[in-house]
């Protein structure tokens, strides 16, 4: 009995201990400090990725768990993540309003924000006001607070203000090197550059390693024009520092600016020479040559560097093609970058380099493999930037415009201060005449690069566009002013100038283009355009004529004096030039293309579609050849030959509204499927909402439907916009009889009459009158 009685006591206590045990560990602020106290054992020991993870689960037992967030920042930060650093930070100072470091790391990423690009990212000045409030009323003596508001009054430019700000800080941490260095910063920008040297001589003698401030005095010497001097700061910065191969590279741009070109060798020789201590010596001296435009130099270098290091022949290929490239020379390039696929045929950023090369040698038979291949490389990559852009221009290059534009909008997501796809965006955004938005890119690109001369130079041109040409004007001469030799600024300049219709000095700068640089052929063409607009046509042949007797061989030459003498009424004179041209040049789509316009011109429209059947023939991945081609067969009334051509231009580009419109007319006129053509041409007016044609394709689909009422109020807008054409009256004239109200269709029809219809459309007009009685 005893027995028992011991052994169920025994197990009442061991239910009671498991019960304790259970209850223990299921606690939830026990459960919570464990998972942050093994998390800051792991960020101690720089395990930062684990120490993440911990910080998370502490938060999923306690969402509202500042500690947790604040060391959830701490660790993202080490691991490189800002913005998740950014949003814990935020969080960890709402729900620890005391945590003063909390509240000064948030403020750093809110300043370096700010500090980096000011216009974009004022929105976060009001935050750094009241952070700088909150910890200077906890304490008037804040470091923080005081040195974030110093920081604000710096980028307001309130310099002296900054600067006793800057003091105020310095004096709390004298030994606080980042303090005294902007102290120094705010002093040069007031011009009191004698004291700033004495701080930054200060600095060094107590920190001999800290590179920034070696790199400011630099900038003051050379200022000063003490050239000797910064020869001797920069030989400091490497003999008080480990060996760093960019710090030679520095010392190496000094002696080239000095035109020392022995002691730049010297210093490039101390690169390449110790493998040791710059096991990528030969590398860095290629790219200090290529960087400097001595190309032959470092393809010698890279070479030397793949002889040296076989084992990094690949790394030093793709740099010589990257130098190849540079000098023009594409051939010698794609048999490099054949070399390495050869070995790795999956080597993703050869592939690239090799589409890059197709694309620049602008060969139209190549674009298509180009295409493939940077799509093979994104299915691996998807995040490259670079990869994105080149995409972006081949398809551009293709005339897949919309594909185009999101590519380069991705690329920008990637890394927003990357320019060249800001610059294509806004490109294509003028070339579309989206004149606002194209405003709007060009002003975020100057925020990244403030004097980016071809930035400045598209906005320039849509300000043209939105004919806004005194504003254009005074962009243009300031930066032609910045950029003496900037010719695109002139050319441009040029064309407001004729635009103004100030003639005279359009021609003198058209001229004096011509004059500057011959193989620019902008002078010439601005020149014979501007001669043409006045009506001189044997002037702009003669200036043609007399370029083409210099450069017999200029093929671009000939097809302008096609142009012009198609202009001028000479239609067989332009066919001439045009075939010899297509003679030398026989899969030229382009010409192709022009010489079946000379043909309609000349009323042969049979002679306008053979050729456009050659050009289609030629490229027929060319939606512009495409379109010519469908058109033409539109125009011969050859519908049944249109539609598959105008199917393969929508699989190219899925949102070109012309085809769009124009099969959704041939599917309204077969009456097969009214729903999908109301689709297709739904979708053309997204794109120009504002385009007459596409607003007649949906009224006669309408009419079709037998939806007269909102037929009739297309065609009511549209002879309120064009009063003179004849087809919005004669087709507001059908919807109104189909609805039932002859008197105002009578009306409708008779307006149409008196505006020169075609005959076919006058023999239409009449039937319906007649019908009307």
């Amino acid at each position: 009995m005893k027995t028992r009685l011991s052994r169920s006591i025994l197990l009442i206590l061991i239910a009671v201990a498991s019960i304790g045990f259970v209850s223990c560990t299921t606690d939830p602020e026990k459960k919570k400090k464990d998972h942050v106290d093994r998390g800051n054992k792991y960020f101690n020991s720089g395990k930062f990725k684990e120490a993440s993870i911990m910080y998370r689960m502490a938060l999923k037992v306690d969402q509202r768990y500042g500690e947790a967030y604040y060391r959830l920042a701490l660790s993202e930060l080490r691991n490189g993540r800002i913005m998740d650093a950014f949003s814990a930070l935020k969080r960890a100072a709402e729900l620890q309003p005391n945590n003063v470091d909390a509240h000064a790391k948030l403020a750093d990423l809110y300043l370096t924000a700010y500090l980096t690009n000011p216009t974009k990212n004022k929105i976060y000045v009001p935050e750094l006001r009241e952070i700088s409030a909150k910890l200077l009323k906890n304490d008037p003596k804040s470091f923080d607070g005081l040195r974030i508001n110093a920081f604000l009054l710096l980028a307001d430019n309130r310099l002296k203000e900054a600067i006793e700000g800057f003091r105020a800080v310095a004096a709390i941490r004298p030994k606080e090197t980042e303090m005294s260095m902007s102290l120094a910063k705010a002093l040069v920008m007031d011009n009191q550059m004698a004291e700033a040297e004495k701080i930054l001589t200060d600095l060094l003698a107590k920190e001999k390693t800290y590179a920034p401030a070696y790199d400011l005095l630099y900038l003051l010497a050379i200022k000063s024009n003490k050239v000797d001097e910064g020869e001797s700061i920069l030989k400091s910065k490497i003999e008080n520092n480990p060996p760093n191969s960019q710090f030679m590279i520095q010392l190496a741009g000094h002696y080239f600016g000095a035109k020392k070109r022995p002691e730049m060798k010297a210093t490039l020789d101390k690169l390449s020479s110790n493998s040791k201590d710059f096991p990528f010596g030969y590398r860095e001296v290629g790219n200090f040559h290529a960087a400097i435009g001595e190309f032959d130099a470092a393809l010698k270098a890279y070479t030397e560097g793949m002889n040296a290091n076989p084992k990094q022949k690949v790394v030093y290929q793709k740099k010589m093609i990257e130098v190849l490239y540079l000098q023009r020379k594409p051939a010698e390039a794609l048999r490099l970058v054949d070399d390495i696929l050869k070995a790795d045929e999956k080597d993703a950023e050869a592939v690239a380099m090799r589409a890059a090369l197709w694309l620049e040698s602008g060969q139209k038979d190549q674009l298509q493999a180009a295409i493939s291949d940077l799509q093979s490389v994104l299915a691996k990559l998807p995040d490259n930037f670079f990869m994105r852009y080149n995409l972006g221009r081949a398809l551009r290059a293709r005339g897949d415009l919309d594909a185009a534009r999101i590519q380069f909008q991705d690329a920008i997501k990637l890394r927003p201060d990357y320019v060249p796809p800001r610059l294509a965006l806004a490109q294509m955004q003028l070339q579309k005449e989206e004149f606002n938005a194209a405003i709007q890119s060009t002003n975020e690109i100057l925020a990244f690069q403030p004097n980016n001369p071809m930035a400045r130079l598209l906005r320039a041109s849509t300000l043209v566009g939105m004919k806004d040409y005194t504003q254009a004007k005074a962009e243009l001469e300031a930066i032609i002013k910045s950029n003496p030799g900037f010719n695109d600024a002139k050319y441009q300049l040029a064309l407001v100038h004729f635009h103004q219709k100030e003639y005279k000095k359009a021609e003198e700068i058209f001229r004096n283009l011509m004059a500057q640089n011959p193989p620019d052929t902008r002078g010439i063409m601005g020149l014979t355009e501007f001669y043409m607009a006045t009506s001189q046509f044997d002037a702009a042949l003669s200036i043609m004529r007399g370029e083409l007797a210099k450069n017999p061989d200029r093929l671009d030459y000939r097809a302008a004096i096609a142009n012009i003498s198609a202009r001028a009424g000479k239609y067989d004179d332009a066919m001439t030039e045009l075939r010899t041209v297509l003679a030398k040049s026989p899969n030229n789509s382009d010409i192709m293309l022009s010489i079946g316009q000379v043909c309609k011109l000349k009323k042969d429209e049979n002679c306008a579609l053979e050729y456009y059947r050659k050009a289609a023939a030629v490229n027929d991945k060319d939606p512009r050849a495409q379109m010519f081609l469908a058109m033409q067969y539109d125009t011969l009334g050859m519908r049944a030959q249109a539609r598959p051509v105008y199917t393969q231009i929508l699989k190219v580009q899925p949102d070109n509204w012309q085809a769009l419109n124009n099969m959704a007319f041939i599917l309204a006129e077969e009456g097969k499927d009214l729903d999908q053509a109301l689709t297709m041409v739904q979708r053309a007016k997204q794109t120009v909402p504002n385009e007459p044609n596409v607003a007649d394709t949906l009224g006669w689909i309408y009419i079709k439907k037998n939806l007269s009422d909102s037929a009739i109020q297309i065609y009511k807008d549209l002879t309120v916009r064009d009063s003179g054409v004849s087809t919005w009256h004669y087709h507001l004239g059908m919807a109104l009889y189909q609805h039932g109200d002859k008197l105002q269709a009578k009306k409708a029809l008779e307006a149409a009459l008196s505006k020169n219809p075609s005959k076919e459309e006058s023999g239409k007009i009449k039937e319906l009158l007649a019908k009307i009685g």
